[in-house]
């Protein structure tokens, strides 16, 4: 691939994901270093991003916590949370709402290595013991892209849940759900993320009731897409 086309890919994908370039970035395209061009798409494709002043690469997250603040269970307040976070070493961390939401910066790790490293950690320092999911800036809008009902989510947001899992349900489980519940939700599997529309909300929906449903969705987290889509921008001032 020639240097300027790679260079031109770099930055689609930079600005697509809403990050900055370094300063050295043209230098280095008209050194016809393609190899770290190459690179650098690559890395760009998961949602690295440049950090000009440390001259390292950083990654932004989300992250979502199953069962925190509910009931009178798994009780902490945002601010002490946020100070965990910076304890274990990840930045620039900012919460949303009192449900286990929260954005982050980090050099290294994957997202499977940042869960684990938040359930040990919080199970150690806050005696928390919850399920942790991450996400890259990256596979998040990756997510949004991919919602299957663009209606619901211009006309009725809140109504609109997606949940992540820690290993996706296959389709199989969800066909078995359509063969035995006729209702007024709609649902579909995509990219490992379960789409959900409860036209009269989540919390009197028969089918969010069904043995099934809980089955299903029992290792997941849900956020509507309000939530969401604050979350994406709230990694863009990270």
């Amino acid at each position: 691939m020639e240097t300027d086309t790679i260079a031109a890919n770099v930055r689609r994908i930079l600005n697509l994901i809403g990050s900055s370039l370094p300063d050295q970035f043209d230098a280095l395209a008209e050194s016809g270093l393609g190899d770290i061009l190459e690179q650098a798409r690559r890395t760009a494709e998961i949602g690295i991003v440049w950090c000009g002043r440390y001259n390292v690469l950083v990654a932004r997250f989300v992250g979502l916590i199953r069962g925190i603040n509910v009931g009178g269970n798994n009780l902490i307040k945002m601010a002490d949370f946020r100070a965990f976070l910076a304890e274990i070493g990840l930045t620039r961390a900012q919460t949303l709402l009192q449900s286990g939401n929260f954005v982050f910066k980090t050099e290294t790790g994957s997202t499977a290595e940042l869960e684990e490293l938040l359930r040990t950690e919080a199970s150690q320092r806050l005696s928390l013991n919850v399920q942790f999911y991450v996400r890259s800036e990256w596979e998040w809008m990756q997510m949004i892209g991919a919602n299957p009902f663009p209606d619901s989510a211009k006309d009725d947001p809140s109504h609109l849940l997606v949940f992540t899992f820690v290993e996706p349900p296959s389709e199989e489980a969800i066909q078995e759900i359509r063969e035995v519940y006729s209702g007024p939700e709609s649902y579909k599997l995509v990219g490992g993320y379960l789409y959900a529309c409860f036209p009269v909300g989540i919390g009197v929906s028969k089918l969010s009731e069904h043995k099934l449903w809980k089955k299903l969705t029992a290792q997941a987290t849900g956020r509507n897409w309000n939530t969401v889509l604050k979350l994406a921008a709230l990694m863009g001032e990270a």
